[in-house]
């Protein structure tokens, strides 16, 4: 097979033909379940066609007979679709199979092969032989047959997708306007309206986009540090009657400068912003690109195992940033892999227990404003969880008793450590023990999370939450020891301020409450053994500290912090050359004062704290947990329902935090509340319709409700009042005094 000499021609070669032959692929498998689709056949001719006449053009003779043999195939099933059997797309998938293999010779991806095309080819059961290229009399009148092609075409579309590579396709637009037969007509106008760029240089703008953020924010702090500057010059020189004329007018310079230096400011976070988000745009590739690739290898495979599947797909319009879609392929096929072989049952296994013959397996994406979430699921056996404690205790992770004393949640994490394995035998397809291990490292290297939820014999979901931008994350910044840290804020469930004497020591472990559970907890500094500075010396029962409970999946831990300082969007970097991973570390931030953060991996911790995990119900049964009065707060900001939260919770009360009042009323269900404090302007429920709600159920009409709200017109307070509420603080004259005072008198 001939290399195609120019690299333009064959770099589009290798994307065009790429895409054809996925379409194909895809199509066929298809049509084996329903040949009489008239319009599904029409699309696989028309890709067939393209992909011969590409060829052709090429001059790869070989590429163009087997492509026209699979177009003539295509077409007498156009006429009779029962000539379009299970066998004849068979031969046609191992035709599709030889076509790769020379695509990968002519574009240089594969050293040159003895093979001929044009022998006898070995297809299975039958031996076909490659029919040289019929004319298309459809194209050109049969005079015009031999008339060179022109050298360069205007073709009305061309829609090429990267399916993964090394080139982000931009598809040239070509518009020629033809002149007149005025000899004075303008030329031709000529206007290149897209470019195809190399990804590798987009990822180098991204990186370059990253750096101006960073830059952007040491501009603006050393904003903030010349208004401070400037303020307190102006306050000196009207403080002293000794400044000259001299400083006053340095001083309204001074004042004319920072507020050109606001406005520049401004401008440049706007340009900032466009760029960040034209480059992630251009990066936004539509998720079918990756999930297109495993119809096949779910055919081949099942086939292989003699069990019968049935995959679909669903949000495959969703898009992904290329990256993702680079590193979710093995995972997602080691997914599948999984469901296919440890998964479905034999269709005899299936039947014996009253399930269809055929098993399902099916890939559901759907796009969050935060998130990319992709699901793996089949209706298979679920997971043996006798087998995972078994294959664990042979394997020595853990001991009989911790096993015994796991929870389901628990066991499911088992089957993402290294080697692990519950198969027999090992196997090309399973049984060594490293393909959930390829799932988590892809999915820890994307800052994503994983979830599993499994019923016997019903089947298991995966769940693959991924962040939706790779230019910046956004983290919670605290301090522990005079350093500081940065915690990925999509993980923060919630923060507590406790004393340390609310903790609960059970065998040389911490635990706290939250919601009537033992979550586990251990102390930063003791996570990075940082030696203990002299002013936290004190006694542990004399200490407050805050603890950040972090949740991953089912399961939750907490960390003590002795400070939360701000919330903000940083660039993450990986650990420097020649370091690949340093534990619980997931990189590096550099902040706008030049100071390098260290950013935690929250799933190293978790992982480090399951391993002397203990069962919630041992641990209670252990302990006695301190009855607290419970408050429901209902707040949509954010920032001031951290601060509400933080100030209940250091006067004693454990809180539960609704974000809306849907959400709180969603809640009052789920436990007992000795008192509500609500917001009023939210969305879904206002703070007014929950309290009608609440005073018009039996369950909850004797509930306490105060309202904290910035609405402080004599009018809203009556009007709140008059619906029934206890207590009514207005914002603005908000303290914390008032509403703790309100509160001890309404329980």
């Amino acid at each position: 097979m001939p290399t195609i000499e120019d690299k333009e021609l064959r770099d589009l070669f290798r994307i065009e033909s790429a895409e054809h032959l996925q379409n194909i692929d895809a199509g066929l498998l298809k049509l084996e379940k329903n040949p009489a689709d008239k319009q599904l056949l029409e699309d696989v001719f028309r890709d067939s066609h393209s992909l011969k006449g590409s060829a052709r053009m090429l001059g790869l003779l070989n590429i163009q007979n087997l492509a026209h043999e699979i177009e003539d195939t295509l077409g007498k099933a156009r006429e009779n679709p029962e000539t379009l059997d299970v066998s004849s797309i068979a031969q046609q998938l191992k035709k599709l199979d030889l076509i790769r293999g020379m695509v990968a010779e002519a574009v240089g991806d594969a050293p040159p092969s003895n093979q001929d095309a044009t022998n006898k080819i070995d297809l299975a059961e039958e031996e076909i032989k490659v029919k040289p290229t019929e004319p298309d009399n459809t194209l050109a009148p049969q005079a015009e047959e031999r008339r060179p092609e022109p050298s360069v075409k205007t073709p009305e579309k061309i829609t090429v997708v990267e399916k993964v590579a090394e080139k982000v396709e931009v598809t040239p637009h070509v518009e020629v306007t033809s002149p007149s037969n005025d000899s004075l007509a303008k030329p031709q106008e000529f206007h290149i309206d897209t470019l195809r760029v190399d990804a590798k240089k987009l990822d180098a703008l991204l990186l370059q986009t990253s750096e101006l953020l960073i830059n952007k924010r040491k501009l603006e702090s050393f904003y903030s540090a010349l208004l401070v500057l400037t303020d307190k010059l102006g306050a000196n020189i009207q403080g002293s009657s000794n400044y000259s004329a001299s400083l006053n007018a340095i001083h309204e310079e001074l004042e004319n400068k920072s507020f050109k230096f606001s406005t520049d400011l401004t401008e440049l976070d706007g340009i900032t912003q466009q760029i960040e988000s034209s480059i992630y745009g251009l990066r936004l590739l539509p998720i079918s690109t990756l999930l297109d690739m495993y119809p096949r290898m779910v055919h081949d495979l099942a086939a292989e195992l003699k069990k019968e599947i049935e995959f679909s797909v669903i949000g495959g319009d969703a898009v992904a940033d290329k990256r993702i879609i680079e590193e979710m392929k093995a995972p997602l096929m080691h997914l599948l892999r999984n469901s296919i072989d440890h998964g479905i049952e034999s269709p005899e296994q299936r039947l014996a227990a009253g399930k269809p013959s055929k098993g399902q397996i099916s890939i559901k994406v759907s796009q969050e404003a935060d998130a990319l979430v992709i699901y793996v699921e089949d209706d298979g056996r679920g997971l043996d969880f006798e087998a995972i404690k078994e294959r664990a205790l042979k394997q020595k992770i853990h001991t009989k008793s911790e096993l015994e004393n796991m929870k389901e949640d628990q066991l499911k994490q088992l089957i993402f450590s290294p080697g692990f394995s519950t198969s027999q035998m090992i196997t090309d397809i399973s049984g060594r023990g490293v393909g959930l291990k390829v799932v988590t490292a892809g999915v820890e290297k994307l800052q994503g999370t994983i979830s599993i939820d499994s019923v016997a014999n019903k089947g298991m979901s995966v769940k693959l939450r991924l962040p939706v931008s790779l230019i910046s994350s956004r983290v919670m910044m605290v301090q522990e020891e005079g350093k500081l840290f940065a915690i990925p804020f999509d993980h923060i469930k919630l923060t507590v301020r406790l004393d340390a004497s609310k903790l609960t020591h059970v065998e040389d472990r911490d635990y706290i409450y939250h919601n009537e559970q033992p979550i586990q907890f251990q102390r930063l500094r003791d996570i990075f053994q940082l030696p203990q500075s002299a002013k936290n010396n004190s006694k542990l029962d004399e200490e407050k500290f805050n603890a950040v409970i972090v949740e991953l999946g089912a399961s939750s831990f907490a960390i003590g912090i002795s400070e939360l300082t701000t919330i903000q969007d940083v660039v993450i970097k990986p650990p420097p050359a020649p370091l690949k991973r340093i534990n619980n570390v997931l990189g590096f931030t550099l902040l706008e004062t030049g100071v390098v953060c260290t950013v935690l991996n929250v799933v190293d911790i978790q992982r480090h704290m399951q391993k002397t995990a203990r069962s919630s119900a041992k641990v209670a049964a252990e302990t006695k947990s301190n009855a607290k009065k419970v408050i429901l707060l209902a707040e949509d900001s954010i920032t001031t329902r951290i601060q509400e939260k933080r100030i209940l919770e250091s006067a004693g009360y454990e809180v539960v935090a609704a974000i809306d009042g849907l959400d709180a009323w969603n809640k009052l269900s789920t436990k007992k509340f000795d008192a509500i404090v609500s917001d009023i302007m939210m969305p879904n429920i206002s703070g007014l319709e929950l309290l009608e709600k609440v005073r018009s159920s039996e369950a909850t009409k004797e509930i306490p409700v105060v309202l904290v709200t910035s609405l402080s017109s004599d009018k809203d307070r009556k009007k709140g009042l008059d619906l029934g509420a206890n207590a009514y603080i207005s914002k603005p004259e908000f303290d914390q005094t008032l509403l703790l005072e309100c509160l001890n008198r309404l329980i």
